[in-house]
């Protein structure tokens, strides 16, 4: 089975459990995480994202990485590829150009990955999670268990021995 085969029947099982909505929020947090193919869709303009290129002409000197996948962040505008960095993004936003940052003909775009949201620390409400509670994670406040579960319960007898 293919990674592309098993998304597409993983996707129609969500869909067979859940309601519409729910499998819609699943399905959207996992795209962040799959990488898409070019020929799928693209990114939007502008929009940083991972990429995987191969260079199929390198300079001599670079001759052991030809036709070898890597990744790396890009931007996509007006038809072409460019490395991103937030100087590039602002210079193509105002010039509609950058030659500095263009991507070359000789590198293919292979496919592209949305990129993860920037790390937040937990809050203490998330760090005293229990997973036991009627298929729900609970947060625990001020040490006790707002659903009183079973888990909880025996954990906390267990502290006391």
């Amino acid at each position: 089975m293919t990674r592309e085969e098993a998304w597409r029947r993983t996707k129609g099982y969500l869909y067979d459990v859940l309601s519409g909505e729910e499998a819609d929020e699943i399905i959207k947090a996992l795209e962040q995480t799959r990488w898409i193919p070019v020929s799928e869709r693209l990114p939007k303009e502008l929009e940083p994202v991972n990429i995987t290129w191969v260079n199929h002409n390198p300079e001599s000197y670079y001759a052991d990485i030809k036709d070898k996948p890597f990744t790396a962040t890009g931007v996509y505008f007006n038809g072409q590829w460019y490395w991103w960095s937030t100087l590039c993004t602002d210079i193509l936003a105002e010039y509609s150009h950058n030659y500095d940052d263009i991507i070359d003909d000789d590198i293919e775009i292979t496919a592209w990955m949305p990129l993860p949201e920037p790390y937040k620390a937990e809050s203490e409400e998330t760090t005293n999670l229990c997973n036991q509670c009627a298929n729900e994670r609970c947060v625990m406040q001020s040490g006790i268990c707002r659903n009183n579960c079973e888990f909880f319960i025996a954990k906390e007898s267990e502290d006391k021995e």
